[in-house]
C-alpha cells in the first residue's frame, strides 16, 4: 500500500492547522507569531560624552591591545626590587660600629638563593663598613628567588669559591634558599671554605635553609642553633641542640656560631653578625 504524502500527515496537519499545504501554513505559523510579537521599536542611538582619563591610571590604547607598564620586563614579569636595610649605621649597646677594614665572605650558587638573606646581609654589612665579598659556584650571574617560588634580583658574584680562602676573610655568612642551601652542601669548595673559618676560630654565620651546610661541614655536633623549622631533625640527629628563636649566637665553640629561622629574623641576624665581628678577636686577625 502507498505511504500517504507528507502534506496529508495527520502530524503535520495537526502542526499547520487542518487542511492547510505547507507553504500555506507556514504563512499561518509566521503570521501568527507577528501578531502576538510587536514589532522592534528604533530608537537613535545616545552619544556617551568621553570620560576623562583618571589621574595616574593608564588609557588603554585605541587599538586595544593591554597597555604595559613601563617598568615590566621583556618577560611581562614586574621586577622585584631588592629591599635592602635603612642607610642608618648598626648601633650596638649604645654604640656606633663601624667594621672598616674587616672582610666578609658570602657563599651562594647561581640560582635559588633567597634573595632577602643574600642581598640585605651583604647591604647592612656594607653599611657598617665592612667589604663583602659574594663567592658563587660559576662566574655567572646569581638569580635569586623569593619565598623559593618566584625570581629575585640578580646579583653579580665578584668571584667563585674555588679562588678565595679564608684567610683573607673575618667571617662568612650562609645565605638560604632550599635550591641554594642543598646544592652547597654537596659543594666540595663550600665545605672546606666552612671547615676552615671554623678551624681558624673566624665566626660562622647561616640562615634559613644555610644550617644544612654546617651538617656536611662537620660544624653542627654539639653546638646550639636554630634554622628553618624543617630542618631541625637533620640538625639534631647530626648532634645540634636546636632552638626555636630569631638569632641564635653560640660562643661555646671555637669559633662563634650565629644562625637564624627566616627573613623574618634578618635585622637581629645582621646584628648579631657586626656585634661578633666587633668583639670576636677577629680584629687581631683582620
Amino acid at each position: 500500500m502507498a505511504r500517504p504524502a507528507l502534506s496529508d500527515s495527520p502530524a503535520r496537519v495537526g502542526r499547520r492547522g487542518a487542511g492547510s499545504s505547507g507553504r500555506e501554513g507556514a504563512r499561518w505559523w509566521c503570521g501568527w507569531r507577528s501578531a502576538r510579537t510587536p514589532a522592534a521599536r528604533w530608537e537613535p542611538r545616545r552619544t556617551v560624552p568621553a570620560r576623562a582619563p583618571r589621574r595616574g591610571i593608564q588609557e588603554p590604547p585605541e587599538d586595544g591591545s593591554r597597555p604595559v607598564s613601563p617598568d615590566r620586563t621583556a618577560t611581562g614579569r614586574e621586577p622585584v626590587p631588592p629591599r635592602t636595610p635603612p642607610t642608618t649605621p648598626h648601633t650596638i649597646q649604645g654604640e656606633n660600629v663601624s667594621l672598616e677594614g674587616k672582610n666578609v665572605l658570602i657563599l651562594t650558587t647561581n640560582f635559588g638563593t633567597e634573595q632577602d638573606e643574600l642581598v640585605r646581609p651583604a647591604a647592612g654589612l656594607r653599611k657598617a663598613g665592612a667589604a663583602v665579598t659574594v663567592a658563587a659556584q660559576k662566574d655567572e650571574s646569581v638569580q635569586t628567588v623569593v619565598s623559593d617560588r618566584e625570581p629575585g634580583a640578580i646579583v653579580p658574584p665578584d668571584t667563585t669559591l674555588s679562588k678565595v680562602s679564608a684567610e683573607d676573610f673575618a667571617a662568612v655568612v650562609v645565605p638560604g634558599g632550599t635550591v641554594n642551601a642543598d646544592q652547597l652542601r654537596t659543594d666540595a669548595d663550600a665545605r672546606r671554605l666552612l671547615a676552615a673559618f671554623a678551624e681558624a676560630g673566624k665566626p660562622v654565620a647561616a640562615i634559613c635553609h644555610g644550617p644544612w651546610l654546617l651538617v656536611d661541614s662537620g660544624l653542627a655536633k654539639g653546638r646550639d642553633l636554630t634554622s628553618y623549622s624543617s630542618l631541625q631533625p637533620d640538625l639534631e640527629n647530626a648532634g645540634a641542640t636546636w632552638t626555636d628563636r630569631e638569632v641564635v649566637v653560640d660562643t661555646s665553640g671555637r669559633h662563634t656560631l650565629i644562625t637564624s629561622r627566616n627573613p623574618g629574623d634578618l635585622d637581629a641576624f645582621i646584628a648579631a653578625i657586626v656585634d661578633a665581628l666587633r668583639t670576636d678577636g677577629a680584629e687581631d686577625r683582620h
